[in-house]
């Protein structure tokens, strides 16, 4: 090997393994910017289902990302249903939180996915699940959590509604291990109720991620959502037809006839709406 050669081989060794370095900073970054971080809220869990759904007996729902209808049976793999809060503007629909966004409720040892819209008219981020003003104090996010309730009266099913809404522990992207009490919310019977404390399959305690600082309180005040691809905003027709009715002009203090403990029924009919006194968190 002559000298000019020599280096040539050399400079090109250099090269190599610089090209080297980067692709692998490159997939080390990639990897980082598709694990987004675990955030914990105060949240608002509230809940809708087949009797109250829009239109009523059907699970229709605005955003399929991997169920065409509201569905799961909450585990990590297959979350169930959740409808977000969203904004109209200029025709362009944009929910509240990143579909596809996976969240999970430790009262309930569900995971969910966010797929739906919280409520109707062309201006829902006038209505509760964005506007937070007719949440508890303390809210940081609202949630309509899909509970089915097919198999039961529409009673029964309400009634199922109404006891797993109030405040509850929300984590935002979980890890995978939490544990699960799978299948519908309001099923053949309405779920048990588990308590706030993150359990994990393994042993070693999983510590709860940071909460978000309190939003300011406001008649308006919303959680800062998380960044929503483009592909997501998608224009609606005016007005926007909603997968339900939020219950929010039927039966809410504000407007005809809401019930501190129960119903919350209007121009959107699911439990979305529904405001009643809430027990502080364990």
């Amino acid at each position: 090997m002559n000298r000019l050669t020599k280096w040539v081989a050399c400079v090109s060794a250099a090269l190599a393994v610089a090209a080297i370095g980067v692709i692998a900073v490159g997939a080390s970054a990639a990897s980082t910017a598709t694990t987004p971080a675990s955030v914990s809220y105060t949240a608002y869990t509230t809940g809708y289902g087949w009797w109250d759904n829009t239109p009523p007996g059907s699970p229709v729902i605005s955003y399929p990302v991997i169920h065409q209808t509201a569905g799961g049976t909450g585990t990590y793999a297959d979350p169930i249903t959740l409808a977000v809060g969203h904004v109209i503007t200029n025709r362009v629909d944009t929910p509240d939180f990143a579909l596809g966004t996976i969240w999970y409720i430790p009262n309930l040892r569900r995971y969910f996915i966010v797929e739906d819209a919280c409520g109707d008219g062309p201006d829902p981020q006038n209505e509760p699940c964005h506007d937070l003003a007719t949440a508890p104090q303390g809210t940081q996010v609202w949630l309509d959590l899909w509970v089915d309730g097919s198999p039961m009266t529409e009673a029964q099913s309400n009634a199922c509604e109404d006891a797993i809404s109030g405040l509850n522990v929300a984590i935002e992207n979980p890890a995978p291990d939490y544990v699960v009490a799978s299948g519908p919310i309001a099923g053949s019977t309405c779920s048990q109720q588990y308590g706030n404390a993150l359990v994990t399959t393994d042993p070693t305690p999983t510590p709860t991620p940071t909460p978000p600082p309190a939003p300011t309180p406001t008649p308006t005040s919303t959680p800062t959502p998380t960044s929503t691809p483009a592909s997501t905003a998608t224009p609606e027709p005016m007005p926007m037809k909603s997968t339900r009715k939020h219950k929010v002009t039927k039966k809410h203090k504000a407007t005809k006839k809401h019930k501190a403990t129960k119903k919350h029924k209007g121009a959107k009919k699911h439990k979305g709406a529904k405001q009643r006194s809430v027990a502080p968190l364990s």
